[in-house]
């Protein structure tokens, strides 16, 4: 989380020094729906999981939703790094930087896909059944 407020720090501070206008990109309403939604989540993680004071029942009511956000948020991580990616192509391409088909461009798009793939096989592994899993929450194994 620390990071992540400071890489906003210094994404502002750079708009802020060469007069470029703040949020107006789809990228940007990721990136910032990405840190609250986390913030949000670790929050509740914390209270509900870590903290001693939650209660058993309530820890058992919220799995399922903390898992889903979880999932939510990476999958809003890996969008707002693929449109990341897509806004410096474009704005490369637009400053002829760049040509549509040299090394970089096509190194950006490589690694869109390299993470479009990353996170098919992450989400993969967490709905798919394990093999002995331990249900902590409530005391037994499968």
């Amino acid at each position: 989380m620390l990071l992540s407020l400071t890489g906003l720090w210094a994404v502002w501070k750079f708009h802020d020094e060469r007069k470029i206008d703040h949020l107006y990109t789809l990228h940007s309403w990721l990136g910032l729906s990405c840190i609250i939604f986390f913030s949000l989540q670790w929050a509740t993680g914390f209270w509900t999981f870590w903290y001693p004071g939650g209660s058993r029942s309530g820890r058992a009511f919220l799995l399922p939703w903390h898992v889903f956000f979880g999932v939510f948020i990476y999958v809003l991580a890996i969008a707002t790094s693929v449109t990341g990616l897509l806004e410096k192509s474009i704005f490369m391409q637009s400053a002829k930087m760049i040509g549509r088909f040299s090394t970089e461009a096509i190194l950006m798009n490589s690694l869109g896909m390299l993470l479009v793939l990353l996170s098919t096989l992450v989400i993969l592994a967490i709905v798919s059944p394990g093999t002995s899993r331990i249900d902590t929450y409530r005391g037994s194994s499968e």
